[in-house]
């Protein structure tokens, strides 16, 4: 009979929801994250809870984040954009507010847009101007995305990847994607809806896959 004494981790066991109770209520110099954190958030969150988190998550140099809200509107703390050393930020079906003018993402070189929700079409391009390192960006609009044109001018950007096939609708009138990348080698598109496709200064495209269904301009 074996009488050694399995060790739980009992932490981990814990709901999420009274995990992120716990952390949040810690002080920052005593919460010990390690570099990739990865939350999958639902409403019945609170939104300070969600907050404090992120804000430990930033004081201890996060390099990764992934954040999933489950189809609601959720604001990112400021200090999130203010996170020089994050690399990699991922972000699913949630509501981004506009970026604030002390944002500085100097390292960040992966940025994942999945179903994301923006103010406006310049938030877009407020977000990518304070990325100038970037490349790799992936973008998944859905019915949920309300940018008209998601205009993409990254000089750094080497692996753009864009899927615009899900959902049932998007914006009236004139909508879709203006791209401008110097350093693009690696290039995907799967379209169903977009009406307006520019694509220019790509001299150093090597891969592409296009799979384009619909009544589109393309430049």
């Amino acid at each position: 009979m074996d009488n050694r004494i399995q060790k739980k981790d009992l932490i981990c066991e814990l709901p999420d929801e009274l995990l992120l109770k716990i952390l949040a209520s810690l002080p920052s110099k005593d919460v010990k994250i390690k570099s990739i954190l990865q939350l999958k958030l639902n409403p019945c969150y609170e939104k300070p809870i969600i907050k404090r988190l992120v804000n430990n998550a930033v004081a201890r140099s996060l390099r990764e984040l992934r954040l999933k809200m489950v189809y609601n509107s959720f604001e990112l703390p400021e200090s999130l954009f203010s996170c020089p050393q994050l690399e990699t930020l991922k972000l699913e079906t949630l509501s981004l507010v506009d970026v604030p003018p002390n944002a500085d993402l100097t390292c960040l070189k992966h940025l994942h847009l999945l179903s994301v929700k923006f103010s406006c079409d310049e938030s877009v391009k407020t977000l990518l101007s304070i990325c100038p390192r970037l490349e790799e960006l992936v973008v998944r609009r859905s019915s949920y995305t309300n940018v008209k044109i998601f205009a993409i001018n990254v000089p750094t950007l080497r692996s753009l990847s864009i899927d615009n096939s899900s959902g049932k609708s998007r914006p009236k009138g004139v909508h879709g994607f203006l791209i401008n990348a110097p350093s693009l080698r690696c290039f995907s598109i799967r379209d169903s809806f977009s009406n307006y496709l520019r694509f220019r200064n790509m001299p150093k495209l090597v891969k592409s896959t296009v799979n384009v269904v619909s009544d589109i301009m393309i430049r």
